[in-house]
């Protein structure tokens, strides 16, 4: 038509959403029953907020928020995995991460039955009993009662003096 007024425009804004990223932080080794916490600290959204934190721990239980504590009723390893949401609500508002939580079953310390003997009779101290359900043993430790240690799965004592003594074995297992 020739008229300034025969074009018309109009902006709009388009804001296109960086994704958050999730960190579940570090894998981790815990013991049967032991309340450990899931921190996502790391976690970050560049260009907005972040709105909700969702864990799975992957034994059944759940939980939501940025630091939440959880403590696993058997021994295994499981993958607790972490989601987070930003503000954007688009397609790539959220993202995953995992941390593997191993748990560890503890060792059992068997010692063996009560005996009587005679002063400076040898002993035979035997741990072979002893056992570790997920692992095997890697140390064990005497500790006889009379001030005198020693170590090893089996090991000869003589008591130098009558008495009552209390012998305790302690067992460590392969979990670190």
């Amino acid at each position: 038509s020739g008229h300034r007024c025969d074009t018309a425009s109009e902006t709009f804004t388009v804001t296109v959403n960086a994704p958050p990223v999730a960190d579940a932080g570090q894998d981790r080794r815990i013991a049967i029953g032991e309340e450990t916490v899931f921190d996502a600290g790391g976690s970050t959204d560049s260009d907005g907020r972040l709105v909700t934190y969702e864990w799975d721990f992957g034994d059944g239980a759940s939980a939501t928020g940025p630091v939440v504590r959880h403590a696993y009723a058997s021994p295994a390893t499981y993958t607790a995995r972490l989601t987070v949401r930003d503000d954007s609500d688009v397609a790539n508002s959220s993202d995953d991460d995992t941390v593997t939580a191993i748990v560890n079953a503890p060792p059992v310390a068997e010692a063996g039955p009560d005996r009587s003997v005679a002063i400076a009779e040898p002993v035979l101290f035997d741990a072979g009993k002893s056992a570790d359900s997920d692992g095997s043993l890697i140390a064990y430790e005497w500790d006889f009662g009379d001030g005198t240690r020693g170590g090893g799965a089996t090991v000869n004592h003589a008591y130098a003096k009558s008495g009552t003594y209390a012998v305790r074995l302690t067992v460590t297992d392969d979990s670190t």
